[in-house]
């Protein structure tokens, strides 16, 4: 079945082998549950593409349910049908991933038909025009969104002109000039077996997961020929998108650590103590006292060369500065003293309790084995995550607030305020 080494693994670790292509298979077996999850991750997504490639590869996650050299579009949706659970796709920042979640009965099956469908997918240009206006439809249909309309201005106004800073899915007129070429070359540089990991979990042997992995996916061939960009420079900007709605749409915040900073757990834990529930800050004081808003959050969005650290509110258009101000010092009160023992420990509880109710899914399972696998290089292991997370101090998550929210934020809103409105925050 053409396999190759095998990494290493504790006990009950995840499996991980090397096959001759180079194509890494990584599989838990999991007797107890009712299913089998089986996801592809490959090393493609909207972090890779150049400016007049702006939303190919969500746009190519698509063509690969349009038909393959073995099956029309109209054969590979009978047969995904006719599986039963569930076949299906996403694309972000760093990765796009394929994936079936089925009764075991039918799980090599559908490994061999997502096999076929990232091996052998034909990419015909009459498919290829009849799918761009669905995504166009997707993309009018977020755009229409405020909250994802203000998620999209805060990225740009965060990373300007980097690819960081574009929509994963593109804009309508990035989408409409995308040319097919685009797609065979994001195709054929990044779906690559050496980028790319098959991650298998639920009620299946290690051996026999391993065994229709290398069959399925044995004459994969090729090597990635493309690298992600330098890491963004980041300076604060302040933006607006004047829209005449009810609620105004109010993001801020900053660059925060990324994948493979050593802080990214101390900014996880800041994020979630500042906006990560109820009890948290930003939900007390916006929220409960002063009755500003009814969604309010603060997040941590981690990526290969960067992060951000931000906070979400939706208010009443008259309510912005006021709520960015709040916003603000409760940012500021983090850097300024450490954060009590108690609040600390109850962020700890939220992110644990996220990581560990999540390991009771087989398809939960394969999408973190394939990630880890695919971004860091290896499967860590959630007691070294929670490690990682009981080492944080108070005093560390004071000296990162210090280091990232003493100096001025970038402000985004969509709305019907204006850009003046919120300098200063």
């Amino acid at each position: 079945m053409g396999q190759g080494r095998a990494a290493s693994a504790g006990r009950g670790a995840p499996r991980v082998v090397a096959l001759h292509n180079g194509l890494r298979v990584a599989v838990e077996s999991m007797p107890q549950a009712y299913s089998v999850a089986i996801t592809v991750w490959v090393g493609a997504g909207s972090h890779y593409e150049t400016a007049d490639e702006s939303g190919a590869s969500h746009f190519l996650e698509h063509m690969l349910f349009k038909g393959t050299a073995n099956r029309s579009g109209r054969e590979l949706a009978a047969q995904i049908d006719g599986l039963g659970g569930e076949v299906n796709a996403s694309t972000s920042r760093d990765a796009t991933v394929y994936y079936a979640r089925v009764l075991p009965e039918v799980w090599q099956e559908a490994t061999f038909l997502l096999a076929d469908m990232l091996l052998n997918a034909r990419l015909e240009a009459e498919d290829v025009e009849r799918e761009r206006q669905v995504i166009l439809e997707e993309v009018r249909g977020e755009n229409e969104n405020p909250e994802s309309a203000g998620q999209d201005l805060f990225d740009a106004t965060m990373w300007d002109t980097h690819a960081l800073g574009r929509p994963v899915a593109g804009t309508e007129a990035s989408v409409a000039a995308v040319p097919p070429e685009a797609l065979r070359r994001i195709r054929a540089e990044l779906y690559t077996p050496d980028n790319a990991i098959v991650a298998v979990a639920g009620r299946v042997t290690v051996a026999e997961a391993l065994s229709v992995a290398g069959q399925a996916f044995g004459a994969w061939s090729g090597t990635r020929q493309r690298a992600l960009p330098p890491p963004p420079a980041y300076a604060p900007r302040v933006a607006t998108l004047r829209r005449a709605i009810d609620q105004a749409q109010l993001f801020l915040g900053c660059a925060a650590p990324g994948l493979h900073d050593p802080n990214r757990h101390a900014a996880t834990l800041l994020a979630v103590a500042l906006g990560g529930g109820t009890s948290s800050r930003l939900f007390q004081r916006i929220r409960e006292d002063e009755g500003l808003a009814y969604s309010v959050e603060a997040f941590h969005e981690i990526y290969s060369t960067a992060g951000l650290l931000g906070v979400y509110a939706g208010v009443e258009p008259a309510r912005v500065r006021r709520t960015a101000l709040i916003a603000r010092e409760e940012m500021l009160r983090l850097a300024q003293q450490p954060l009590p023992d108690e609040e600390l420990a109850r962020a700890r509880a939220q992110v644990r309790s996220s990581l560990l109710l999540g390991l009771e899914s087989p398809v939960e399972r394969a999408m973190r084995i394939g990630e880890s696998q695919l971004l860091l290089g290896q499967v860590v292991p959630p007691e070294q995550v929670l490690a990682s997370l009981s080492a944080v101090q108070p005093e560390q998550i004071q000296a990162l607030a210090q280091q990232l929210l003493a100096g001025p934020l970038t402000v985004a809103a969509v709305g019907p305020m204006r850009r003046v409105d919120l300098m200063g925050v």
